[in-house]
């Protein structure tokens, strides 16, 4: 009993030692099948890599029952801006070549830029891909990209790999556009603060080029915005400043904010900031106080003489229409009326106005 015993341990003692290795391999295997198969995607990381010049900030490959796409978030990271659409070509084996025109089409200096690129054929849920990237573009070597003077074509070169996803969805973006003060009350010159927002991935985006611009606006209104074109700041906000000199009745005005395809609007109200002053009738008088304001309105209030103090402002309207404006300095006086023409006596520092904008007082 006590041979057979020690025999039976030795052979498995010798069993063991032989097939050792195929238990090894066999735990190995198990355990690259998990790894790959049956953790989540997120266990493989998602990375991509351009030679030079392009910062890459995040890829993700995704399937659905219809697509593969793969998303690029990228950011220009040379000294110049890129102008006219930015060509991304994606290269997996498994799925094919595909090419997709980026966003925005202008890119400025540490712009994002964001790339969907949908593949030729699909790509099963859980896979491991491998691919090549191409940009094309061109570069802006003189002046920025609203008026470039000096164009090269560019070509950069990238690499990525990923683990395919179950959500073939373009990159989430979105924009937001605030103004303060959100009224204007335009008894002078004045401003407001624009500020653009965009979040990518639900989170602050640095980097993306934000266009300014006005969609309407009522034609008695001056407006400029500076800068028109700017980035967004590490907590994803860009500002600009909107200059108006307007009409003081004139309305509202309209901003968008846009990145590539994605904008925002924003409508700034514009209030009188003017007191009614009744009309004196003609060969009367109208003071407005230092500081102060006032405008007439009526077809029968014609003929009289408005006596502006400093810092003051004055409009007539309406065929309301004096015959006499004496500006001392630093006053605005706002002619609305065609053909009024009454005559202006004016000081240093006087700005006057009519229904085309900023005038020579001498022509009013």
């Amino acid at each position: 009993m006590e041979i057979s015993t020690r025999f039976k341990a030795q052979s498995a003692m010798e069993y063991l030692s032989t097939y050792a290795w195929a238990f090894i391999l066999i735990a190995l295997a198990i355990a690259a099948l998990y790894f790959f198969i049956t953790l989540p995607s997120q266990v493989i990381p998602s990375r991509c890599s351009f030679v030079y010049a392009i910062t890459c900030e995040g890829v993700s490959v995704g399937t659905n029952s219809l697509k593969t796409i793969v998303n690029l978030y990228l950011v220009n990271g040379q000294q110049y801006d890129l102008i006219g659409n930015t060509i991304a070509t994606a290269v997996i084996s498994k799925s094919g070549t595909a090419n997709a025109i980026c966003s925005p089409a202008n890119v400025l200096q540490s712009g994002v830029i964001i790339c969907s690129i949908t593949m030729p054929s699909t790509i099963p849920v859980g896979q491991s891909v491998v691919g090549t990237l191409l940009l094309n573009s061109s570069v802006c070597l003189q002046g920025a990209a609203s008026n470039c003077q000096t164009t090269q074509h560019v070509s950069y070169l990238g690499n990525f790999t990923s683990q395919v996803s179950g959500a073939a969805n373009p990159i989430p973006v979105s924009i937001s556009l605030s103004a303060a003060p959100g009224t204007i009350s335009l008894n002078t010159p004045t401003n407001a603060t624009l500020t653009a927002t965009v979040d990518i991935f639900g989170q602050p985006a640095r980097g993306a080029s934000i266009v300014y611009s006005i969609v309407s606006a009522p034609a008695s209104t001056s407006n400029t915005i500076a800068p028109p074109a700017i980035v967004t700041s590490p907590g994803g906000t860009a500002q600009s400043i909107l200059y108006v000199t307007a009409d003081p009745n004139a309305g509202a005005i309209t901003i968008e904010a846009s990145f590539g395809s994605y904008s925002s609007t924003n409508t700034i109200s514009i209030g009188s900031g003017l007191t009614n002053s009744p009309c004196p009738g003609s060969g009367g008088i109208l003071n407005i106080p230092p500081g102060g304001s006032g405008y007439s309105t009526g077809g029968l209030c014609t003929g009289y003489t408005v006596n502006m103090q400093p810092m003051s402002t004055y409009e007539n309207y309406q065929n309301a229409c004096p015959s006499n404006v004496n500006m001392l300095p630093n006053a605005n006086y706002y002619d609305e009326v065609l053909g009024c023409n009454p005559t202006v006596s004016t000081h240093p520092g006087d700005t006057c106005y009519n229904t085309g904008g900023v005038v020579s007082c001498s022509s009013i």
